[in-house]
């Protein structure tokens, strides 16, 4: 940078000449030129990841859009962004990606709701509630995706929440004897309990009611209040 002379220190900018004051000094430089990331060379590769993100996220939002109301998480929208990124990176058109994932999201979400149904269905009536089935549907399309067959999935599912079948069982004492800590917002499940995958259940902490998800953690955050009783 040049230094200014004399005994005034120009605080100005001529043309593409910046002066300016720093330390009680006057200097002197020239305005930065910024490249045009959507025309430079230099971004090709980054304008490229870029234009595929975005064709994904439109992909993305049709797929989330046609989930069922109650099945919706936005963790969803992120996943089927990921999976449309990669087939377009494979070359695949915005076209043949959705329709793709259509299929593939619809075969996994038949069978996984038929599963679902039947595990529900078992289920002693006083654990019914519609998020539960949600939940099912849920976890069944995760271990379909694994590669795993439809009776597979059913039998882990009904050994999994077996106890849940019969009248007896005080879930809610179960899993408050369980809990280790409740602080923040969050509830911390101490290491000796089971951990279903993908899972919401009810857990009664102090007389009030937490609806949670996702035990396959050992904290997890309470994400809907549920009424109590």
């Amino acid at each position: 940078m040049a230094k200014q002379c004399g005994p005034y220190i120009l605080e100005r900018t001529i043309e593409d000449v910046i002066f300016y004051k720093m330390d009680g000094k006057g200097y002197i430089r020239l305005k930065p030129v910024f490249p045009d990331i959507r025309t430079s060379p230099r971004f090709r590769g980054t304008m490229k990841y870029a234009r595929w993100m975005g064709r994904a996220s439109r992909i993305g939002a049709a797929l989330y859009a046609a989930l069922p109301k109650g099945f919706k998480q936005f963790r969803m929208y992120r996943a089927f962004v990921g999976e449309a990124m990669y087939l377009l990176k494979a070359g695949k058109t915005d076209q043949e990606a959705l329709h793709e994932l259509q299929v593939r999201c619809e075969d996994f979400m038949s069978r996984g709701a038929r599963i679902a149904s039947v595990i529900y269905t078992a289920l002693d009536k006083h654990f019914k509630q519609e998020w539960m089935f949600w939940a099912f549907v849920e976890e069944a399309m995760e271990l379909l995706k694994k590669g795993k067959a439809d009776e597979e999935v059913e039998g882990m599912l009904r050994k999994c929440y077996a106890a849940e079948f019969e009248a007896g069982y005080d879930e809610r004492a179960e899993f408050k004897h369980a809990v280790h800590t409740v602080a923040a917002g969050k509830i911390s499940f101490a290491a000796r309990l089971p951990a279903p995958a993908h899972r919401t259940i009810v857990v009664v902490l102090g007389g009030r009611l937490y609806k949670t998800s996702c035990l396959r953690r050992r904290t997890i955050r309470a994400r809907e209040r549920a009424p109590d009783g």
